[in-house]
């Protein structure tokens, strides 16, 4: 099925890192028009609970986006509708990094310093009018910078 590559992407995250909170955002709910917004969100929700059932145990490391009561975050590329879902988004990843910090007893120094420039970045991003969202090359760049490969 077309869900394939996420179920493998879940049993992967699970396998490697199965005590790490998991966050799942849905990008481009620009896309959507607003009349059928909750509609495709639910819709979309119903399909995921389906595909997190096949990865035992991955449902326990699932961060809900309990404000919209889904498992995913919506996300709005152009910041122009719903930046509520970005802020819920933000405060559920800042919640997963504080259970992580808490959770462990150490902690490379260049993961820190990668999550501050990464919020360093968002912080200029929000100033500048740009969306929150980092390409992947653009997230490994940050990182490569603060010495993490």
């Amino acid at each position: 099925s077309e869900w394939n590559t996420l179920t493998f992407w879940l049993a992967s995250v699970y396998a490697h890192a199965p005590r790490a909170p998991l966050i799942l955002a849905a990008t481009h709910c620009d896309m959507i028009p607003s009349a059928q917004f909750q509609a495709a969100c639910n819709s979309l929700d119903a399909i995921l609970e389906r595909v997190l059932a096949l990865v035992p145990g991955v449902g326990m490391q699932l961060v809900h986006n309990a404000a919209g009561r889904l498992c995913f975050f919506p996300v709005d590329n152009t910041r122009k509708t719903r930046p509520e879902t970005v802020v819920a988004l933000r405060r559920a990843l800042d919640e997963a990094v504080r259970t992580v910090l808490q959770a462990e007893k150490e902690l490379p120094v260049e993961w820190v310093l990668t999550l501050r420039r990464l919020l360093e970045v968002a912080s200029e991003r929000t100033q500048l009018r740009l969306p929150l969202v980092l390409t992947l090359e653009e997230s490994l760049e940050v990182a490569a910078t603060q010495g993490v490969s």
